[in-house]
């Protein structure tokens, strides 16, 4: 069997058990390997950046599903068409020097908000934004060069999502509470990112951003 065939079957599995607990809409977010493969002289394969550090690309497929259809069915196929093109068969025509390492998802019930792609998951408050890094060995110190320079930054666009079940009303910083309007606010301007939704999990994904900066 196709190896993205069976992983999407897994997937559709998984979300119909999770479809007992909501099932109006849902999200999953799929992180790629973008690594180009090359051909040796050997026939044997290599990455062509296998000196650098990886940079994975994230592919987010949301649906909002209609009162007759089925959550589980219009999701899978909605990834299949995000992911990777496909023939009549199911099987990757085209694998555009990507293979899958992740995929991570939600369904949902709307208790708090509409059934809408504004509070469906996965969420993200901060667009994806290149940063600069340095590779560390083992030991955490950096990898230097003939000179004993450290090697020249490597720019790897980074991005977060949030994907869980629950609620955020507020936030406790030195013993303080805030609610969640002036978290939205604080955000705003710490992130300099308008909130992509006013739904309380995007607040977190806008957290994760900021707490993740801690180290």
């Amino acid at each position: 069997d196709d190896g993205c065939t069976s992983a999407f079957n897994i997937l559709k599995k998984m979300i119909e058990v999770t479809m007992m607990r909501g099932a109006q809409a849902g999200g999953i977010i799929t992180f790629t390997n973008t690594a180009k493969k090359e051909k040796l002289k050997n026939n044997s394969v290599a990455d062509s950046n296998q000196h650098k550090l990886k940079q994975m690309k994230s592919i987010r497929s949301r649906v909002v599903k209609s009162k007759r259809q089925d959550l589980s069915k219009i999701l899978i196929n909605k990834l299949r068409r995000d992911f990777l093109p496909f023939n009549s068969s199911g099987c990757c025509k085209n694998n555009v020097g990507q293979e899958a390492r992740l995929f991570a998802g939600h369904t949902r019930f709307a208790t708090s908000s509409r059934a809408n792609f504004d509070g469906t998951h996965p969420h993200q408050w901060t667009p994806p934004k290149p940063y600069r890094f340095y590779k560390l060995d083992q030991k955490g110190s950096y990898i230097k060069n003939a000179g004993l320079i450290p090697d020249s930054p490597q720019s790897i666009v980074v991005e977060n999502f949030i994907s869980h079940n629950g609620d955020f009303e507020f936030y406790t910083l030195n013993d303080r509470r805030y609610e969640l309007e002036t978290i939205q606010k604080y955000l705003t301007i710490t992130t300099e990112s308008e909130p992509p939704s006013v739904v309380d999990s995007c607040a977190i994904a806008g957290m994760i951003d900021l707490l993740r900066c801690q180290g």
